[in-house]
């Protein structure tokens, strides 16, 4: 009889697993013979036995374990049985389980046969592990170097600058994404040299030029070209889009069998340029909004600040009705002022939000008929509280007009926010010193 174990070497030590493989004479799912089991810790079987074995060949007597084993032979059951450790590529593999001949005797010719038998076992094994070592190593390696080509092509099919491979006769045989986002042509197969069309006929020459060199056997070809496709900056006219080609051939065996090109769009220092202005802009732009939001805020304090006032006065002593009429009549007026103030912010507010959806700048004019010295009065009324407190005296009047027009078609929200603007820097400029100061041709200040 004979059973063959292999020794599962993707386990730690601690728990290597038997495996058997072959058998003769034994029958399937005999008790002897466990089809798996852990080399350290089972006590199945024969598997004590292999543990001992690990280190050298053992014999071990014929019981009762063996029972119900047709053997082979002479039919005669075998009266000692030999365990066989083999080796392979430095590490133990597996074990070869032999029930020895009856009728030869257990002397040194039998354990000569045995060293020997396990010697071959051990040969043939060694030859088979390092076949199949090497085999694993192979696939490992080509399974390595697929991951690694699907990493260069998904890092080459993301790169932000074009690239694209080329026959020797000048057919395109990869591009990226960005490539064609460049040239603005489909993902479609392309003749040969068609590639050259991508380029304005004025610079067509210079990229022949370079194709003849790198052809021509250099390593590596640098060249700026303008492309047909256009380029559209944020501001300004639209120009042709302008590359750096670079160049290289791709050999194998010594043999240049591809060319290597990558574009890279002359628009990337545009593009950080253009990210430049847009942080100024948007700084900008935050500056404007506090400014313009920071005005009306400015008479909605002093207003209130003005009722508050009042209140108090009225508290403090005796007032007469036509007084207390009067600081009524004032306070309904601060708080006219702070209600066209705050509506006068939530309309920026509104803009704010509306610019979030729309380029910078892009405001909405909605002109309507409008009463122009009745704004302007009612724009003043909001910096009423701040003129008195600076003792400044503003005045608005309105230039006679020929045809004697007293409505106009404006955006009445705008005008206010122009006219705010040029109050508060008149009211500014205006509180330490005496100074005239004309605004457009509708109002005056003076100290």
């Amino acid at each position: 009889m004979a059973l063959l174990y292999e020794i599962d070497d993707e386990n730690v030590p601690s728990s290597q697993i038997v495996n058997l493989r072959g058998q003769i004479a034994v029958p399937e799912g005999h008790p002897i013979a466990p089809n798996k089991a852990n080399l350290h810790s089972s006590e199945e079987g024969i598997v004590p036995c292999l543990r001992q074995a690990q280190d050298e060949i053992i014999n071990i007597p014929v019981d009762n374990k063996f029972a119900g084993i047709p053997w082979r032979g002479f039919s005669e059951g075998s009266r000692c049985i030999s365990i066989l450790p083999f080796s392979g590529g430095g590490r133990l593999i597996g074990f070869l389980v032999v029930g020895a001949n009856p009728r030869r005797p257990i002397d040194d010719d039998h354990h000569q046969f045995m060293r020997d038998l396990a010697s071959k076992v051990s040969s043939i094994a060694n030859t088979v592990v390092s076949a199949e070592e090497a085999q694993r190593r192979a696939e490992k390696l080509e399974k390595k170097l697929e991951d690694s080509d699907k990493k260069i092509r998904h890092m080459a099919q993301n790169a932000t600058i074009g690239m694209l491979r080329l026959s020797i006769d000048g057919k395109v045989l990869w591009a990226n994404d960005e490539y064609y986002d460049l040239t603005g042509q489909s993902n479609q197969a392309e003749e040969r040299f068609q590639f050259l069309d991508n380029f304005l006929d004025e610079d067509r020459e210079s990229a022949v030029t370079a194709w003849n060199r790198l052809s021509g056997g250099e390593e590596k070809v640098s060249v700026e070209l303008r492309l047909k496709r256009m380029f559209i900056p944020p501001t300004g006219e639209p120009e042709p889009g302008c590359i750096t080609s670079t160049s290289f051939p791709y050999k194998e065996d010594g043999k240049t069998t591809s060319f290597t090109l990558k574009w890279a769009e002359k628009a990337e220092a545009r593009k950080a340029e253009d990210a430049f202005e847009a942080k100024r802009q948007q700084e900008e732009f935050i500056d404007i909004v506090s400014h313009e939001m920071r005005n009306p805020l400015a008479a909605i304090l002093m207003s209130a600040d003005s009722i508050t006032k009042s209140m108090a006065e009225v508290k403090e002593r005796k007032i007469t009705e036509a007084r207390l009429l009067s600081a009524l009549h004032s306070n309904v007026d601060s708080a006219n002022t702070i209600v066209k103030c705050a509506n006068h912010q939530k309309r920026i507010v509104d803009d704010v939000l509306t610019l979030s959806k729309l380029q910078y700048m892009m405001l909405a004019i909605t002109p309507e008929p409008t009463q122009v010295q009745e704004l302007i009065d009612s724009t003043l009324k909001m910096f009423e509280s701040d003129l008195q407190e600076k003792k400044i005296t503003a005045t608005a009047s309105a230039e006679k007009e020929k045809n004697n027009a007293d409505w106009v078609s404006c955006d009445p929200s705008r005008l206010t926010q122009i006219i705010v603007n040029f109050l508060t820097n008149a009211i500014k400029f205006t509180k330490d010193e005496i100074r005239n100061r004309n605004i457009g041709t509708t109002s005056y200040f003076s100290r």
